[in-house]
């Protein structure tokens, strides 16, 4: 587990050697509980390798402890909403083995993660202006 959040750098918070990359690269699986596709994280790696004309950096900030302090820390990072993630994963669900059971009130959604990056990718590259 260590493997996949050591050397996190926040300004590549979905990019190469990060977390979500780390998975990619050791061909792990997706587990949404309960939410939708609007919630997948995993999608963001694909905004980071898509190419589209609308991609640009944003200033975030987040509260971190740093030398055992809590600090406000800025940082540059690519822009991301999720807005049509929701469009992408009923996409990918048409063409790709999505296994849904319900638990309770709520659907448990497993999925291969780089089959869902890999078509999200495309899907960014065709659909987004």
């Amino acid at each position: 587990m260590a493997y996949l959040t050591e050397h996190h750098d926040l300004s590549n918070i979905f990019g190469a050697d990060s977390p979500i990359d780390k998975l990619y690269q050791l061909d792990g699986y997706v587990l949404l509980i309960g939410v939708g596709y609007d919630k997948n994280t995993s999608i963001h790696l694909a905004d980071v390798r898509a190419k589209y004309p609308g991609k640009h950096l944003v200033q975030e900030s987040s509260a971190m402890k740093i030398n055992g302090k809590r600090v406000w820390k800025t940082y540059e990072t690519l822009y991301v909403d999720g807005e049509d993630f929701s469009q992408i994963g009923a996409a990918f669900e048409q063409t790709h083995q999505v296994a849904k059971v319900t638990l309770g009130n709520g659907t448990l959604t497993f999925m291969r993660q780089r089959e869902l990056v890999d078509f999200a990718v495309q899907w960014i590259e065709e659909n987004r202006g």
